[in-house]
């Protein structure tokens, strides 16, 4: 296969890059596509990119304060920065130096009713030009940042930027960058940033290192316009062209070769062999999306070089669908094409900017050519200049290829955690002056603070030791000065000047510690810590919460010519029970300079300050007192009888005597609510509001008063919906029960004391037709509930959860009774996946891609050489209307192929009211008409009623209503009961709280196609994960949509690699995906393309264990990025694996001793070699994004 080309950033780094592959004794060839899928020779772009990067001269940056160093702590303010909206605080967890701003999220927009935003900005004066914005970025439910300039009133300048942050918790810091256009003779006065989170949610933002430094050079504004950047073969970077295989690719296509060039080594060649049709010319098009925002009025030329094989031929070239021109290609040499105009925008609210090329001519007239297309060039003003490259391929270069070690970052092991010694001494013996002239402090039992945190330098020693004697802890900080001393400034911040941070957890966990700030004026900030090391790696927490401590300690702090000193004696009894005697201590130092930027370390972490499990170790604490403590059992969680609280039961273990006990639910941010308490023969009972239909996810605070000491402790309260139920989308009268899936989420005691109740009522009147109770047979399991004769159509089942004749839950369901017909789909809740005619069925389909009347639907057979089983068509489009479609012809066709259908609704209720004056009546008859009318055809298979509604709720548009939804689905089932309908949620998990107008759902993954300097696959995952979640608590199946092209020319994304693509449909697999669509319709090559058939042909052989497998379950690897389950299918074990993750992972040891005795033999499926199971484990080394099936045949 001939690889594309992408851009070495300098010769030594491709001879780098060579000269590692030979010491690896791989071949470079196959290496270099392996990693990047592009080749690395073309001197002539070489020579173009490095021609330009000359002319790209850099000033210093403009923004003086970008690094949030100068605070302002009366004021309240960093110095150069506004905060009119009092949303800016200073923050010390900072990327480098000593502070960040954190800005919290809370006006609330009035053109986005589902987000909420934070903002603050800078005063500079931006000359016109290209400025190129940077920044690290870091922070929870986050969706975007805007970067807007300002002019002299206020008001916002075109040129805006927009960069997406679109994941749920960035817990580690994140480059960013943008470029920058301000307008001619506007008078640019500042730089404003908008951070956009999810309402509803608790967002916060940090930034840090803001630049903003001016480019000159290149004015070209396309990104990879000359083709030359191919990260897939035969697919240009940044380009899209909607050549599907349904529109005759012999006849009507679009094609990057590399036989002939203007510049480098490829061009697009556009190919029309046939009579005219316009539809179809639009879908053949070329497209491709301007690399920043423009300014919309002003004025912009394109150019390009074309060339043709049988002159004269017309292309059409338009600039966002607005501005237009007509070109006559009549010469068979290179030749550069203009047009000039102003830049409009085509839709109300959108920041797009693109361009268009496709042939022109007048319907059924006859064209026979082929036209090459190169050089695209989009720049500000009137005339044409020479092409160059865009700054834009300047920074994909740098990300792609960036300088050898500035993206190298030492990996700590948690074996190599340093380790101190502490000292008992006498008690009194320690004055706490702040003066380190006791013996103990001159031993040699010492943390050296020498570790640079996020790669500062150190030029200022810090040294810090540990003592005890049978009441205190005692810890001694010198921090030594050998650059000059800074300005003093006032603050009573203690992360301010110069300061040092104590992390202290007493009882080895890793689960709970405390943290200890002082600075070198006295100041202090103490907080109690609470760590989840499963949320700490996984992307959506950020692992810890902070929680409001504050202590009585003894502290001093002296000055001194060299630096200061600083003594801490802090009572022991603050921790009670978690001091553990012959157990080390998780400890850290850490030290921030503010004026030098310094932040320096004792153990080495790499996610930031709070990374507890790269802790130090303190050795030695023995202790022969008893400390106060709260020492208690489990919490049991029991609903209340109103069912609007729930009570957490709990009884001391410890002999001390409690005079009190309170209870507080706590909050990050140092937020606290207290709870009711109160005692009942020993047993203290705590109430906290609960919700049953909702999941409770918290922690409480326990504080009590024993001898006169103070004491606390937490527990963690997650609590699921106490009851969750499924039925079947519909019963057939043959069957003579309802199968209904339950979950009850009360302890196994509790539980044995509840019951069910179910209740079957006719939909329309309200009648009760059965009534009965079922014992509980375990936390989740299938119930059937008995009939024996009643009335075809629509029945609503209600299940109650009773204890001690109470009511304390509640879920209604409803489903379709009536005779078993031919050709039915429904969806199983005992099995959590899609029937049809009796039988299971995975769903593998392309999404949407018939879209227009003129598609050669005769060729829909071809869609079987992508090894796919359902196709979905839409009933409208953009230019055509729903009576232009032959719907028949379709489904006829599609029968043939032996495929399957789904309409979709989407474009019909969106666009059919706006672009072909329907009134939402005629939408709603034209559905109805629809449904009755193709509801017997065998091909069909389910209806999708409205993609991504959410989205079309922040746009305004219509049917995006809970009202519209709800009376879409009814309208559907009610004249179809016999298959299901669905809507595609998109990967907004904070959209997905009720699914009740639903039978199956399903989500987008289109988030997963990289942006080039990507690595992995971190937020798919999240979203897939959370996927799997949501069918689980809804008890409904669930299948993806992955989008492995789709807005590639807009949202500045690549297309993804086989090995990407591959590992997305696994791991898609691995969330508990019960079928996949590929979104294919925007591919470059499908006549070419063998990536898509080799994926299905995979999962087409592993569909029958997917479906009916008797069991499976999740195994543990020991490292996030690594996903594996195993199937039990007719007697063999059916072992499924994937690295979601950019890196190579060796020696992944999965246990399976719980399934697999002894020694076995595990067979490769697809690829591989066979491995041995030995005592129950399988090691595998993986590859990048590389995945595995095996098969292990045991008898059972």
């Amino acid at each position: 296969m001939r690889t594309g080309k992408t851009i070495s950033r300098t010769m030594r780094f491709t001879m780098a890059i060579l000269a590692a592959l030979a010491l690896t004794g791989c071949g470079t060839e196959k290496k270099q596509c392996a990693d990047t899928g592009t080749s690395l020779s073309n001197k002539e772009y070489y020579r173009l990119i490095a021609e330009s990067k000359k002319g790209n001269s850099s000033e210093e940056n403009v923004i003086v304060n970008g690094g949030f160093e100068n605070y302002d702590a009366a004021l309240g303010k960093f110095e150069g920065w506004n905060d009119l909206k009092k949303q800016v605080s200073s923050s010390g967890d900072a990327a480098s130096g000593a502070r960040s701003a954190k800005i919290e999220l809370s006006e609330k927009p009035k053109w986005g009713p589902t987000f909420v935003r934070g903002q603050t900005s800078y005063s500079v004066d931006l000359k016109p030009g290209s400025y190129l914005f940077s920044c690290v970025c870091k922070g929870k439910n986050l969706t975007d940042l805007k970067i807007n300039l300002l002019l002299a009133d206020g008001k916002i300048a075109k040129g805006t930027q927009v960069i997406s942050l679109r994941e749920k918790d960035m817990k580690d810091w994140k480059p960013f960058q943008a470029l920058l256009k301000t307008p001619e003779d506007t008078g640019v006065k500042g730089l404003a940033l908008e951070f956009l989170g999810e309402r509803g949610a608790e967002c916060e933002a940090f930034i840090d290192d803001v630049k903003l430094v001016r480019k000159t050079g290149s004015s070209n504004v396309m990104f990879n316009s000359s083709f030359e950047i191919c990260t897939v073969p035969e697919c240009p970077d940044r380009w899209t062209s909607e050549s599907a295989q349904l529109l005759y690719p012999e006849k009507y296509n679009t094609s990057i070769v590399s036989n002939t060039a203007k510049t480098g080594s490829n061009s697009i060649k556009m190919s029309w062999h046939g009579p005219y049709d316009k539809n179809l010319a639009m879908y053949s098009r070329l497209m491709s999306g301007f690399c920043s925002g423009v300014d919309e009025g002003a004025q912009y030329t394109v150019s390009l070089w074309m060339k043709t094989d049988n002159p004269p031929v017309k292309m059409n070239l338009w600039m966002n669908y607005v501005n237009r021109k007509t070109f006559t290609i009549d010469s068979k040499e290179w030749k550069e094409y203009t047009f000039s105009s102003t830049w409009r925008q085509p839709w109300r609210n959108t920041v797009f900017a693109f361009i268009l090329l496709f042939f022109e001519g007048k319907d059924g007239e006859m064209i026979d050519a082929n036209v090459w297309v190169d050089d695209v060039m989009a720049e500000p003003g009137e005339k044409a200049t020479s092409w160059k490259p865009a700054l834009e391929d300047e920074l994909y270069m740098d990300k792609m290829f960036p300088k050898p070690g500035t993206e190298v970052e030492k990996s700590v092991q948690i074996a190599n955690r340093p380790e101190l010694a502490t000292e008992k001494v006498k008690s009194g013996s320690i004055a706490t002056d702040g003066k380190l002239d006791e013996k103990v402090w001159s031993g040699k039992n010492t943390a050296e603070c020498i570790t640079p945190f996020k790669n500062t330098a150190v030029s200022n020693p810090t040294s810090c030791r540990i003592a005890y004697d049978d009441d205190y802890l005692y810890v001694a900080l010198d921090a030594k000065r050998k650059t000059p001393k800074g300005p003093a400034k006032d603050s009573d911040s203690p992360f301010s000047g110069d300061w040092i941070e104590f992390f202290l957890d007493p009882n080895s966990s890793d689960c709970a510690y405390y943290q200890f700030v002082i600075n070198s004026k006295g100041n202090i900030f103490t907080t109690q810590c609470r760590f989840d090391p499963i949320a700490f790696e996984t992307p959506g927490s950020s692992g810890y919460t902070l929680i409001s401590w504050k202590p009585k300690f003894d502290y001093a702090v002296s000055e001194g010519k060299n630096g200061w000193q600083a003594e801490l004696k802090i009572p022991l009894n603050l921790f009670g029970s978690e001091l553990r005697e012959g157990k080390p201590f998780n400890v850290n130092f850490y030290r921030v300079i503010s004026e030098t930027g310094e932040a320096n370390a004792w153990s080495k972490t790499q996610k930031g300050f709070h990374d507890m499990p790269l802790f130090g170790r303190l050795n030695g604490f023995k202790s022969e007192k008893e400390f106060a403590s709260l020492d208690f059992s489990d919490i049991t969680f029991l609903p209340s009888a109103d069912g609007k609280t729930v009570v957490g039961k709990l009884s001391l273990k410890n002999k001390l005597v409690v005079n009190s006990l309170t209870a507080e639910l706590v909050e990050n941010n140092n937020k606290a609510d207290p709870l009711k308490v109160y005692e009942e023969n020993g047993i203290y009972n705590i109430a906290i509001p609960f919700s049953p239909r909702e999941a409770l996810n918290k922690t409480i605070r326990l504080s009590a008063k024993t001898k006169g000491e103070s004491v606390q402790a937490f527990a963690s309260v997650n609590i699921s919906r106490l009851l969750v139920f499924g039925v079947n989308s519909a019963v057939f009268q043959g069957e003579k029960n309802f199968p209904c899936l339950v979950s009850v989420n009360l302890p196994e005691k509790e539980r044995k004391q509840a019951v069910l109740k179910f209740t079957v009522a006719e939909r329309k009147s309200g009648k009760k037709v059965i009534e009965t109770e079922l014992p509980i047979k375990s936390a989740r399991d299938v119930y059937s509930v008995p009939f024996s004769k009643l009335p075809d159509g629509w029945h609503n089942l209600t299940a109650s959860l009773q204890m001690h004749g109470k009511t304390i839950a509640e879920e209604t369901r409803w489903t379709y009774l009536g005779e078993r017909k031919k050709d039915n789909v429904r969806v199983c809740v005992e099995n959590m996946r899609i029937e049809r005619n009796g039988k299971p069925f995975f769903m593998l389909g392309t999404w949407n891609i018939l879209k227009d009347p003129k598609v050669n639907f005769k060729q829909l057979s071809k869609y079987k050489d992508f090894g796919v089983n359902t196709i979905t068509i839409s009933l409208l489009n953009y230019r055509s209307k729903y009576e232009d479609f032959d719907f028949d012809l379709i489904f006829d066709e599609a029968e043939k192929a032996g495929l399957l259908v789904i309409p979709d609704f989407t474009y019909l209720m969106v666009y059919g009211e706006k672009m072909h004056k329907y009134s939402r009546d005629k939408i709603f008859d034209i559905i109805k008409s629809f449904v009755k009318k193709y509801k017997d055809r065998p091909s069909l298979l389910m209806y999708h009623g409205m993609d991504e509604w959410v989205a079309g709720r922040q746009r305004s548009l219509p049917f995006c209503s809970d009202e519209d939804l709800e009376k879409v689905y009814w309208l559907v089932r009610e004249n179809d009961p016999y298959h299901p309908f669905f809507f595609n949620l998109g990967p907004r998990t904070w959209a997905w709280g009720d699914l009740r107008f639903t039978d199956i759902f399903s989500y987008d993954c289109y988030i997963a196609s990289p942006a080039p300097y990507e690595t992995n696959m971190e937020r798919f995952d999240y979203y897939a994960s959370e996927g799997e979640k949501c069918a689980v608590d809804n008890l409904k199946p669930m299948f993806n949509v992955i989008q492995f092209s789709c807005g590639t020319e807009i949202f500045q994304t690549r297309l993804m690699r086989y090995n990407e693509q591959r590992c997305l449909a696994y791991v898609t697999i691995l969330n508990g995906s019960k079928g996949i669509l590929f979104y294919t319709g925007l591919s470059w090559c499908e006549p070419k393309n063998k990536q898509l058939p080799s994926i299905s042909e995979e999962l087409n052989q592993l569909a029958p264990v997917l479906l009916g497998y008797e069991r499976e379950e999740r195994i543990e690897t020991g490292t996030k990025d690594v996903l594996a389950k195993y199937l039990l299918f007719k007697g063999a074990f059916w072992i499924i694996c994937a690295n979601a993750g950019a890196k190579e992972v060796h020696g992944v040891e999965m246990d399976l001793n719980g399934i697999l005795q002894g020694s076995h033999k595990a067979k490769a499926v697809f690829n591989g070699c066979e491995k041995s199971i030995e005592n129950g484990k399988l090691k595998l080394d993986f590859e990048p994004y590389e995945c595995f099936v095996y098969k292990v045949d045991v008898q059972y």
